[in-house]
């Protein structure tokens, strides 16, 4: 299954990349707080503002899944996000592992960031 979703960001792209999208503290904040996961952990952070970076996220969510999903997967599913930003095309590609399951599901996608009349529009795919 493939899909495309997008969000408007009131922002400029150096500042979504920099001060956003690489920031442990935003990061932290968004899955811990906003997003209600059980763990995060930003596992290796690497590049400079303007060069490619990498990153690798470890997570827990806390939504309860349905029984017939807990019976595969137990009560807990952790994730790993493995990705990298290339400056030049100014794309975020990324895998996601899974701890359960992982022979069978394969995540992977991409984001980029096109400028919008009132900022960017972040495009996940």
């Amino acid at each position: 299954m493939q899909f495309t979703v997008r969000h408007v960001f009131h922002t400029d792209r150096e500042t979504y990349w920099n001060q956003i999208f690489f920031s442990p503290e935003y990061n932290s904040r968004l899955y811990s707080e906003a997003l209600g996961f059980k763990g995060f952990e930003t596992v290796e952070l690497t590049g400079e503002p303007g060069g490619v970076r990498t990153r690798i996220m470890r997570t827990e969510p806390a939504a309860e899944a349905p029984a017939v999903v807990r019976k595969l997967v137990g009560d807990s599913l952790t994730y790993t996000e493995t990705g990298r930003f290339d400056p030049a095309t100014g794309i975020w590609t990324y895998e996601i592992v899974t701890s359960k399951l992982s022979d069978k599901v394969s995540i992977h996608g991409r984001l980029h960031a096109e400028p919008v009349k009132d900022g960017i529009e972040r495009v996940a795919e």
